[in-house]
């Protein structure tokens, strides 16, 4: 555990500001004395007030105050260095002296109960500081400014102003400083404004502008991260990054972060979805300060902002440059990684800038060893993605391989083309231009083919193969009885999705991409306007999305024009069908010698789902019996498929193999 080393020369300096407040409080103590406002030790004190007392008041107001010498200032300390950064007066560095001098010393609350009259009140007011420091009367009322709103202790929260039970009277306030000032003068360095949080500093890296600013800076990028390191260059300023997204209090979160800039001399980078009018006055009045000021938008949404504050919008962050930050990342964390695996991950998963750190932070924490390859680094950009699509969608594993594809060779070619270009779209897109050009930046397929064909396992192969992840739309989660709701489903699935970098899968496709029909009543009228907006939000869709259907006829025909690859899946011929049969039994699962996949596959057209069900049913029968898998209880399997179909076992069918059925158990 590391030993806490007090900072001297600043523990000797405000020893010396203490022991100058020592006599201003002594002095204080005995004009009170001499004024005869001290009432000893009366039980009916406060109950009712004596005329010498009223008398002592009346002429205590021709003493006033008897101030010693200026505090010290010669002495360099943590007072002063406040006092300067904030551009205190002589009156605001003795106000927060006063206020910090029962947090420095507990015994301080005596004196300061004695002079409030109240054994219970340890801590100034505003008006013990105005007469302590000036006397009281008419002509120390200006001092009360030191504590209005827009005052540099109240503003940067270096006072806090505590209301008196039942009263609104600003002089009855209590003066109190929070743990972050009470470090500052103690000489600690301090590790953020807000206690307990994770705070980001952001260096600038090539510095674009400079000099002071009187208004905020607007920043507009999609990648949070990239117009904070913007607007780091501009304002020629390390920036420390206040984000008021789900704060209790955003004024009062960017009033402390405030506090911190200014005092270590940084700027501020304020991230917000939106600027109330109240934040956007306390902006410009930071600005105005002197403050360095920079508000980061992730969309276009500065209508509400002031029409004088400077805009700059970026564009998007290219391959090359979350490529260039995954390269410099690893290298400062003494992780390697090929070339070729740092283009693949930087193309496949349009992750933002601050992503990209936290995956390679926690591939330094996971102790990586050796070269990193392709997957490992999509794995990490997979794991540090923010999004919210779980709740929407169902994850599809990506655990199998080509070789688990059972399909003719001119449909695995053809997704083998679709996986390449999925890779490869963020290349083709933004370094190459083409997502300039006009229409949508998606990809969007449509699988079409019998229930059982293998449509779903080839997203998740494809998906795989191209680095993503894939997820299945949960229709339960996203259609919604009411009106309007499931299109706001929908438009979260699609935002989710592109903050996750993954491809989407709408299995039956056609409950929710029907056609459009003729409008008879107000349910078609509605049910329309929902086929409608799935086709415009698919189009302004930026991701990759599969529909899986087997009744293609049934979409509506407008999806076709937005589609880019269309592909069948054929129900398997008897090739096909034996080399499913083949896959589907594990190696380590026990068969018998009477068991000829090839007779089965030839005998009976089934798809590559129906086939799997069959297998796992006969090795189930098998095993109830304690013996390998025979063909009897495949013959069993694959009656209980046909049925689910409407097609019940017939002689004709099974032909030689019928009378298997009986030995089975079936009539």
């Amino acid at each position: 555990m590391a030993i806490y080393v007090p900072d001297r020369d600043a523990l000797d300096a405000t020893e010396a500001q203490l022991a100058w407040l020592d006599r201003v409080l002594d002095g204080a103590v005995a004009r009170q004395r001499s004024e005869g406002r001290w009432r000893g030790e009366d039980d009916l004190r406060g109950v009712y007030v004596s005329p010498e007392l009223a008398t002592a008041v009346i002429a205590a107001r021709t003493v006033g105050a008897s101030v010693p010498e200026a505090m010290p200032a010669d002495r360099p300390g943590p007072l002063t260095r406040i006092a300067h950064c904030f551009g205190l007066d002589a009156f605001e560095r003795f106000a927060l002296l006063l206020a910090l001098a029962p947090e420095l010393d507990g015994r301080y609350r005596t004196v300061l109960g004695y002079l409030n009259d109240d054994v219970a009140l340890g801590a100034p007011t505003v008006a013990l500081a105005v007469e302590l420091y000036a006397g009281a009367g008419p002509h120390s009322a200006p001092l009360r400014r030191a504590f209005r709103a827009t005052s540099p202790l109240v503003r940067y929260r270096l006072l806090r102003l505590r209301a008196a039970s039942g009263s609104s009277s600003l002089l009855r306030h209590g003066l109190e400083v929070d743990d972050w000032v009470v470090a500052r003068m103690l000489g600690e360095e301090t590790p953020g404004p807000f206690p307990g949080e994770r705070w980001q500093r952001i260096e600038p890296q090539d510095g674009v502008g400079g000099g002071r600013r009187s208004l905020p800076l607007v920043v507009v990028c999609g990648d949070r991260r990239a117009a904070i390191e913007d607007a780091a260059g501009r304002l020629a300023r390390p920036l420390i990054v206040v984000d008021l997204e789900d704060a209790d209090d955003p004024e009062e979160r960017l009033r402390i972060g405030a506090r911190h800039a200014r005092l270590d001399g940084l700027g501020l980078a304020i991230h917000a979805p939106d600027t109330p009018p109240a934040l956007t006055a306390l902006a410009t009045a930071l600005a105005n300060d002197g403050l360095p000021v920079a508000v980061i938008l992730e969309d276009a949404g500065t209508d509400a902002l002031p029409d004088d504050w400077e805009r700059v919008r970026l564009p998007a962050v290219s391959s090359a440059q979350r490529r260039a930050r995954w390269a410099g990342a690893l290298a400062a964390a003494g992780i390697a990684a090929p070339a070729d695996a740092l283009e693949a991950v930087a193309a496949s998963h349009p992750i933002g800038l601050e992503r990209v750190d936290a995956a390679v932070a926690r591939l330094a924490s996971a102790d990586t060893r050796g070269t990193l390859t392709a997957g490992e680094l999509r794995a990490a950009a997979r794991a540090v993605a923010r999004h919210q699509l779980g709740s929407l969608a169902r994850l599809v594993p990506d655990v199998r391989a080509w070789e688990d594809l059972v399909l003719p060779a001119a449909t695995v070619r053809q997704l083998r083309e679709i996986a390449a270009a999925i890779e490869h779209r963020q290349r083709v897109l933004h370094d190459w231009g083409f997502g300039t050009r006009a229409g949508g930046r998606g990809m969007h397929l449509l699988f079409s083919g019998a229930s059982g064909t293998g449509k779903t396992l080839a997203a998740s192969v494809i998906a795989g193969e191209a680095g993503y992840a894939l997820y299945a739309v949960d229709l339960a989660r996203v259609v919604d009885k009411y009106l309007g709701e499931t299109e706001k489903q929908l438009d979260r699935v699609f935002a989710e999705a592109s903050a996750a970098g993954a491809v989407l899968l709408f299995d039956e496709a056609d409950a929710l991409f029907g056609q459009r029909a003729e409008v008879h009543d107000a349910r078609d009228r509605y049910a329309n306007v929902e086929v409608a907006y799935l086709l415009q939000r698919l189009e302004a869709h930026d991701g990759v999305t599969i529909l899986a259907t087997n009744l293609p006829h049934h979409l509506d025909q407008a999806f076709a024009r937005r589609l880019h690859h269309r592909v069948e899946f054929p129900m398997p011929d008897r090739a096909l069908r034996e080399r499913l049969w083949r896959a589907v039994m594990p190696e380590q699962a026990p068969l018998d010698r009477d068991l000829e996949l090839g007779l089965v596959a030839e005998r009976f057209e089934l798809s590559g789902g129906s086939i799997r069900n069959a297998a796992m049913t006969a090795a189930y029968l098998a095993a109830h019996e304690d013996r390998p898998i025979a063909l009897r209880d495949t013959a069993h399997a694959v009656a209980r498929e046909l049925e689910k179909t409407g097609r019940p076992a017939t002689r004709a069918e099974f032909g030689d193999l019928y009378p298997l059925l009986s030995a089975a158990g079936e009539p």
